[in-house]
């Protein structure tokens, strides 16, 4: 039985780990996310097997508007029909006019209190027209 226990933990250790190591945004090379004109395409990578997912919030909704996600599996994997492997969480957002707003994301499991593992915060800021000028993210307090 103490056996069993001991398995379960190392488990569980494993897939911590796993997670963690799934969640790379790099403030210093933020090559995860990419601006072209007014939309933003932001990809966070996880591990939807694991029941975490990136879920989002934007502060003013009037500035910029949410157009798509979608969870694309890492196509290394596909052919090994392994199951257990991470993906990337693709997001698109639009600007619609001059401002500057934040979008906050936060990795976690959505049943589950106080189970986030990772937030990114990003600023954004729009000219007249609409288009994107700047993305930066925000450093944690």
């Amino acid at each position: 039985m103490q056996r069993r226990n001991i398995f379960k933990f190392i488990f569980v250790l494993l897939l911590i780990c796993i997670n963690i190591s799934c969640v790379s945004t790099s403030k210093e090379d933020p090559t995860w996310y990419s601006v072209n004109e007014n939309v933003l395409t932001v990809d966070l990578e996880g591990n939807a097997t694991t029941g975490f997912s990136w879920n989002y919030e934007i502060e003013d909704e009037s500035i910029v508007e949410f157009s798509s996600s979608e969870y694309l599996i890492d196509q290394r994997y596909l052919s090994s029909l392994m199951v257990g492997y991470g993906g990337t969480w693709e997001f698109k957002f639009n600007g619609i006019k001059k401002g500057t707003t934040i979008i906050h994301f936060v990795y976690k499991r959505s049943w589950e209190e106080n189970s986030e593992l990772k937030r990114i915060d990003l600023k954004i800021k729009l000219s007249e027209s609409g288009s994107i000028t700047s993305v930066s993210v925000l450093e944690d307090d």
